[in-house]
């Protein structure tokens, strides 16, 4: 398995999750270095930049499937 690292930061992560997507499995990531606000019930949070990797190695954003900005 080759090093994955994280795409905004450039560090080093492990896999931390699958994500299905029309039968093809995705690598899951979480930087915890990288934090990112996220939404919740009317109330603001910062998370772990978490996202998945495609086929050709793009990030994606696991919420949505769109690659990272």
């Amino acid at each position: 398995m080759c090093e994955v690292l994280c795409p905004k930061c450039h560090e080093t992560v492990e896999a931390c999750g699958e994500l299905n997507v029309d039968g093809q499995m995705l690598g899951v990531y979480q930087c915890g270095r990288c934090l990112v606000p996220w939404d919740f019930d009317g109330e603001r949070f910062e998370v772990a930049l978490t996202f998945a990797l495609d086929a050709d190695g793009v990030a994606l954003d696991p919420a949505d499937l769109r690659p990272l900005a």
